[in-house]
């Protein structure tokens, strides 16, 4: 079950059924990212969330399912410039019988829209875009083709991140007054 058929499958199907959407950090609500909170607001209710909402829904659905998986912490750089953010988009890195997948159900700028294999310097064809990984050292650089040209989307290492490390991030990105989910209303889907 843990192949890449069917990852590719669950990603597809968890895009298309949940957006992006920032609207309890912009109206200054709590965004608890517990399990039960996840699964009521998500699913239950039929609402959106941002990447550590989506995301950790899809890590608990995909350990449910038999996948080894990974979270990782990105340094965004679409629309913005790399210095001006923290290391605070979770993203995921999925162990499958096929190999090792990035995979990405929670980003608003640039949504990913299949995993992709963590290969470095080849561009991989999703449903909507060309990708690819950029590797120097132990830095990844997420990339989308757009008009012949390839645009940075965020960096990353594979080193493992935990929950404390998001509970920081969600702490910033929801209550912090002058944080961009705070500021500026978002959905994507």
């Amino acid at each position: 079950m843990a192949d890449l058929p069917t990852l590719r499958a669950v990603h597809a199907l968890h895009v298309a059924a949940i957006p992006f959407e920032n609207f309890s950090p912009f109206l200054g609500e709590a965004v608890p990212l517990d399990t039960a909170s996840l699964e009521a607001k998500m699913i239950k209710k039929r609402r959106g969330g941002y990447c550590y909402e989506q995301n950790g829904l899809f890590k608990l659905i995909l350990e449910e399912m038999g996948f080894g998986v990974r979270t990782i912490l990105a340094r965004i750089h679409w629309m913005s410039s790399p210095q001006d953010n923290p290391r605070g988009h979770m993203a995921l890195i999925v162990d499958t019988k096929d190999g090792q997948y990035f995979a990405d159900v929670g980003f608003g700028g640039y949504l990913l829209d299949a995993p992709l294999e963590l290969i470095p310097n080849i561009a991989q064809r999703s449903p909507t875009s060309n990708f690819r990984f950029e590797r120097t050292g132990e830095l990844y650089i997420l990339q989308v083709e757009l008009s012949d040209t390839w645009h940075n989307v965020y960096q990353f290492t594979t080193e493992p991140a935990y929950p404390i490390d998001f509970e920081m991030a969600n702490w910033y990105n929801s209550a912090h007054p002058q944080s961009r989910f705070r500021t500026n209303l978002m959905i994507t889907g």
